[in-house]
């Protein structure tokens, strides 16, 4: 106990020694101080000194002040999901305040990482998404915490859209009943978060006392989550959580509305601030060397060249930017959703980064596919896990349905004998060009693979007997997709239909057994699966 005192005494000396303005604190493990631990306020990092203590000279615009746990530690979790690593600034600027940390050691020499994305919790009685979601997230968290713990470490990674701005009035549900949902809904992993773009309030509009629209607009969800771009320590790895959305929200609101509470259009941009970029400098100022670095946001950082473009930044000269200062040092890997579909991705623009877009945890808001559960490239809902520690990651993607999965095969014989009877399928190729015909004769005896999991460096092989065939990567629609009970608003856009992990292979006979096989960059089998035909299409395929 004296020796805390002390230590107290000692910081507290420190800020009155001529620091004005200034946050101040302690970081102590087990009542022992913790020197060289990184502090931040969102604009300055500092280190703690030989007694544990911080000093900031803040001005306190970002309202927070947080923790960077360094590797071997954690925090305590707030109301069993959250983890405790910041806490909010109460007093004016120019009153100093003390904020103390408390880590606790852990064991990380490999640790688990569940990512989940777009979630889009409405608490809609149309869509009953709270029981989805009870019947299908939690119980799987659950078991992937309780298979993973084993191991090590497990940690959520939510990476946005955790609720849906349309509905924040209509249905009561704002990012803090989102949050007390998940709380008392049994999820296990501890939570950290992004913004998503849906996850502002839309009935906040600039005006004189808050030019900062973004900002005004990010205050609910910074209320029940805390800051909206920060970092940590697990292992080996450095992750840098940002907040890849710069958010507009002109008046007035969409068509119809304005009847949900909406008072703008909420739109917005793919981009960060000018203080992201500065506070990002100073974090990796203190990153140790040999570190990984990993980088989660909401949107995608890179993009597939098959998509036209290299990255979904507005202005690719951020990205630019943001690549030059991660690939200090070495290759980076990019962590995010949005899209509601799975890109793997490796781009030539940026060499040594790969970017994980993660599909939907909802299943593309619930309502997709004949069991409510697939994504807009037919993906199965799920959560995507990554196991980290010594030598490369691995990554495995769970189902809610049908368990560990990552293709679909399709006997494009049987997929075009549902086209041609399809008149759901007929009226969308007729009026959307990029709705491929599969009904023409030409796909006679072609084998289709929606392969999600197909990560950078791996390639996909399939055989009719012994013989190998030539397969060919396509960008077309999505077979599934294209023939399920999608509603209209799906088809209206070339990058809701398109499949861009699609491969396609020609078959001599109908009846032929096909194995589809999974090559790490090695050229290592991770994957084999064999496709007995004629296969029936039905729109529950597994």
């Amino acid at each position: 106990m004296k020796k805390i005192v002390f230590v107290l005494a000692t910081c507290l000396m420190a800020a009155t020694a001529g620091w004005a303005q200034t946050l101040t604190g302690t970081v102590t493990c087990d009542g022992q101080p913790l020197a060289g631990v990184c502090v931040s306020d969102g604009v300055e990092v500092v280190r703690t000194d030989v007694h544990g203590c911080y000093a900031i000279q803040s001005a306190k615009e970002q309202g927070f002040v947080f923790v960077i746990t360094p590797s071997g530690y954690t925090v305590p979790l707030r109301e069993r999901l959250t983890p405790d690593f910041w806490a909010r600034l109460t007093k004016p600027a120019d009153v100093p305040e003390n904020h103390d940390f408390v880590l606790e050691k852990q064991n990380q020499d490999h640790y688990t990482v569940l990512f989940t994305t777009d979630l889009h919790l409405q608490h809609s009685p149309k869509l009953n998404d709270f029981d989805m979601a009870r019947r299908t997230v939690f119980p799987l968290v659950q078991r992937l915490y309780a298979q993973h713990r084993k191991k090590g470490p497990v940690v959520t990674f939510q990476l946005g859209d955790l609720v849906q701005d349309r509905y924040w009035y209509q249905y009561d549900m704002d990012p803090e009943k989102a949050r007390v949902f998940l709380r008392d809904n049994g999820f296990t992993a501890p939570m950290y978060s992004v913004m998503g773009n849906h996850d502002h309030d839309g009935a906040r509009l600039a005006d004189a006392d808050h030019p900062d629209i973004t900002r005004y607009a990010e205050e609910p969800w910074r209320e029940a989550f805390g800051p909206t771009y920060y970092s940590m320590n697990i292992g080996n790895d450095h992750w840098v959580m940002l907040d890849n959305i710069l958010y507009y929200n002109e008046a007035p609101p969409r068509e119809g509305e304005g009847k949900y509470g909406m008072k703008g259009n909420r739109r917005f941009v793919v981009g960060l601030t000018e203080g992201q970029f500065a506070w990002l400098e100073k974090d990796l100022a203190m990153v140790p060397a040999g570190t990984k670095i990993r980088v989660c946001g909401h949107a995608s950082f890179i993009l597939p060249k098959t998509i036209g473009q290299d990255t979904e930044f507005a202005d690719p000269a951020q990205m630019d930017r943001l690549y030059k200062m991660l690939r200090r040092f070495g290759p980076v890997n990019f962590y995010n959703g949005h899209a509601h579909r799975m890109y793997l991705t490796r781009n030539p623009r940026y060499p040594d980064a790969t970017d994980f877009t993660i599909t939907a945890s909802s299943g593309n808001i619930w309502n997709t596919g004949a069991d409510k559960l697939q994504s807009m490239d037919a993906i199965d809902g799920g959560i995507l896990t990554g196991c980290f520690g010594k030598g490369e990651p691995t990554y495995a993607y769970e189902t809610y349905l049908h368990g560990a999965k990552q293709l679909r095969a399709y006997d494009m014989n049987t997929v075009r004998a549902n086209i041609l009877e399809n008149k759901k399928a007929q009226e969308r190729i007729a009026q959307f060009d990029y709705c491929t015909d599969y009904s023409t004769p030409d796909r006679e005896n072609q084998v289709y693979v929606n392969a999600w999991m197909l990560l950078p460096g791996y390639t996909l092989e399939m055989y009719e007997g012994s013989h190998k065939l030539d397969v060919q990567q396509v960008v077309e629609a999505e077979p599934l997709s294209l023939a399920g009970n999608n509603g209209k608003s799906f088809f209206t856009h070339k990058s809701y239909v398109q499949c861009y992990h699609l491969y396609k292979a020609q078959a001599s006979k109908p009846n032929t057994t096909i194995t589809i096989k999974v090559l790490d960059a090695r050229g290592k089998v991770v994957y084999k699966e064999k496709m007995k035909r004629p296969k029936a299409f039905s729109l529950d395929m597994e």
